[in-house]
Order: C-alpha cells, then sequence, then structure tokens
C-alpha cells in the first residue's frame, strides 16, 4: 500500500498531538476516518497528476460545432456522424447534426435526426419547433401540429411556435382554430405584421373585406413594407371597385420593392385595366428586365410579352 500524501501525514501527527491534550475521542476518530477517505478516494491518476481522458463523442461533438461555426457542413456532417455513432444517445449531436443537414438542404435526413431529438429529450424545444418548421414544408403539412403543440404545452408564451401552428392550421383548412391562434399572438404582440395578415386572409376568405382591411392597414401601419399586406390590401379596395386605392397601394409597393418581377406585372396589368397604357408599358418592361432568364419563368415572360403585344395593338388602332 503506498504511503499517505504528505499532508495526510501532517493531520495525523496534528491528531495524536490533540490525543495527548485531550481532545474527546469521538472528534479524533471522525477526524482520522475523514483522513482515510481522503487518501482512499484521490484517484491514482490525479495523485500522480494525470489528465482525465476526454470523452471521444464529447470531442466530436465541439468539433462539428466548430465547423458549423465556420459554414463547413458538410465537415461538420462527417464529424457528427461519428460522434453520434459512439454516443447514440448523446441528444446535442443529434441537434446539430440536423442543424447541419438543413444547410445543405437535406430536410428529410434533418428532420429525421430532430425526431431523434424528440424521442431522446421531449423537452428539447429548439429540436421540436425545427421539426414543426421542415414538417409544415412536406406534402402533409399537419404532421407540424403536433411539434408545435407540445411547445405551447410547455410554454404557452413561445410566439413563433403559436404563429407557426396557425399557419398550420390554416393551410390544412382549419381557418377558426388558426384565426384563434393569430389573435393570441397578437395579444402579446400587438404589431405582429405576419399575424395581422393572416389574419385579414381568414377575413377575406369569409367575405367581410372591412374586417380584411382594418388587419392589412394593421400590418401596415407596423411593417410599410410587408409585401402581401400590401398587395392584399390593394386587392381587396380593387375587388370593392376602388381602383385608384389599389393602384396607389401598388405604387407605394414598387417604390419599397422595385426590380420585383412578379409586382411589376401585376401592377403593369392592374394601370392597363385602368387605362393607362403608357404606364402600364413601363412596367411590363420592368418585369422583364428583372424576371430571371430561366425555364422556371417562361410561362410568366410569355404572359408578359403577350401584355406588350397588346398594348402595341390597341395603340397602332387609334
Amino acid at each position: 500500500m503506498p504511503a499517505p500524501p504528505r499532508s495526510v501525514r501532517r493531520i495525523l501527527v496534528i491528531l495524536l498531538a490533540l490525543a495527548v491534550l485531550g481532545l474527546p475521542t469521538g472528534w479524533i476518530t471522525r477526524a482520522a476516518t475523514l483522513a482515510s477517505l481522503t487518501t482512499e478516494s484521490t484517484p491514482q491518476a490525479l495523485q500522480n497528476n494525470d489528465q482525465p481522458e476526454t470523452d471521444p463523442a464529447a470531442a466530436l461533438l465541439q468539433q462539428g460545432i466548430t465547423l458549423l461555426d465556420k459554414k463547413n457542413a458538410g465537415g461538420a456532417i462527417a464529424v457528427l456522424e461519428r460522434a453520434v455513432a459512439l454516443a447514440p444517445d448523446l441528444v446535442e449531436a443529434h441537434y446539430q447534426l440536423g442543424q447541419a443537414f438543413e444547410d445543405v438542404h437535406e430536410s428529410r435526413r434533418a428532420i429525421t435526426e430532430y425526431e431523434t431529438v424528440s424521442t431522446l429529450s421531449p423537452d428539447h424545444l429548439d429540436a421540436q419547433f425545427r421539426l414543426g418548421l421542415l414538417y409544415a414544408q412536406q406534402e402533409d403539412p399537419s404532421q407540424a401540429i403536433q411539434p408545435f403543440s407540445a411547445i405551447l404545452r410547455a410554454n404557452p408564451q413561445h410566439q413563433s411556435a403559436r404563429y407557426n401552428l396557425g399557419l398550420v392550421l390554416k393551410k390544412v383548412g382549419r381557418p377558426d382554430q388558426a384565426q384563434r391562434h393569430f389573435e393570441l399572438v397578437l395579444a402579446q404582440n400587438p404589431s405582429h405584421a405576419g399575424a395581422h395578415t393572416n389574419l385579414g386572409n381568414i377575413w377575406h376568405d369569409k367575405q367581410d373585406l372591412q374586417r380584411a382591411i382594418a388587419e392589412y392597414r394593421a400590418a401596415l401601419l407596423h411593417t410599410p413594407d410587408h409585401l402581401m399586406a400590401r398587395r392584399n390590401l390593394a386587392m381587396v379596395l380593387l375587388e370593392q371597385g376602388d381602383e385608384d386605392g389599389a393602384l396607389a397601394e401598388y405604387a407605394r409597393a414598387i417604390a419599397l420593392h422595385h426590380g420585383d418581377p412578379v409586382l411589376h406585372a401585376e401592377y403593369a396589368a392592374l394601370l392597363r385595366q385602368a387605362g393607362h397604357t403608357s404606364e402600364a408599358e413601363r412596367e411590363y418592361r420592368q418585369a422583364l428586365a428583372h424576371l430571371p432568364l430561366t425555364p422556371e419563368q417562361s410561362d410568366r415572360r410569355t404572359q408578359i410579352e403577350v401584355g406588350l403585344r397588346e398594348i402595341y395593338a390597341s395603340q397602332s388602332t387609334q
């Protein structure tokens, strides 16, 4: 058996001296036991000033996080996959791997990792939130209802989860439930432009145009460059026969979002309908100038070119 450390030997010498002085034996026994435990509980590696070995999975996790911070998602994936192979229950490694897969647009693999996190740690709200957002983009967005609802059970004040739950409920045909969630978001944050706009859309679908207009205007009061609110307000005004009001809203939208080809094309069509052919021609040309030359945009390009040809034809007959 190795000799006790020098500090412990000093304690024993002091105890012997106290015994000679008449200290109660109970005190001496407890102190001696403590000295003995101190000696026995010190790992040999630490007595020899050796450092304990680092957990290899934890080290790989830290390396993966560093790579993600450096925008090296591919490298992070390789490292984090090794981490979860070594430690399948390492929750944060699965979560960071999910984020890495999102960065390289592999949503299905990201979903698998977030599902693993949710199984291992149901209270991991960040994983639940990411899972809800990805589910909402799939063919069956109703899957997103469960994770967003789980977040709200744990934290009813989670505004982003409530707002996104409202979006999903509206998308799957449950507008009344969606409306309730948007109203609760606005109770927390009256300036939430997205909630105002989506409430406006629900009122529009219910043919309550005045309430729709009120919600769009509330969204624009807080966020003047909110394109969806501005465009939808113009469309509702047009439905009401307020052509001038609709044109004014489109003009404001163009001023804030100049270069949006879809917006320019819509504004051109409205100007043409109102008889402002020269302004319509200008907007059609702006739309063509900013429209990407991709196969996906070929139909839209054809529509714009048809609009221009019709303007030229009408001018030639005048």
